[in-house]
This record gives C-alpha cells, structure tokens and sequence, in this order.
C-alpha cells in the first residue's frame, strides 16, 4: 500500500548534456524506496527513474509473497 509519493525535478549545469534530475521518494510499509536518474531530458529521467522503481518494488514483492 502506497502512503505517500515525492516527486522532486533538478537542473544541474553538466559539461556531459546531462543535469535533468528526477529523484522519487515512495512512502510504503517497511523502508523507503528511492529511484534517481540524470538524463539529458526530463522525460527519459522519469522513465529511468519509474522503471527504477519497479525494479525494487517487484524484488520488495518477491521477499514479501512467502510470508503472506
């Protein structure tokens, strides 16, 4: 169960083209997940950083099913 979700959007200057940052925080049961990604636009750096997400929520979710 999700209780709560931080969404936060950074430019950094970044000789590279990168420095747009999505950094997301979910609240759940148990510890905090946190995903970042710094991609050359916003748009790819959300979807790093979702995929991200899902990543750890699916391996919170394999740790989690025996038990229920």
């Amino acid at each position: 169960m999700l209780i709560n979700a931080e969404v936060f959007f950074k430019k950094e200057n970044d000789p590279k083209g990168n420095g747009r940052i999505c950094e997301c925080e979910l609240s759940l049961f148990g510890p905090r997940l946190f995903a970042s990604s710094n991609e050359k636009n916003y748009e790819m750096a959300v979807k790093n950083t979702i995929s991200d997400l899902e990543k750890q929520l699916k391996k919170r979710k394999g740790i989690l099913k025996p038990y229920l």
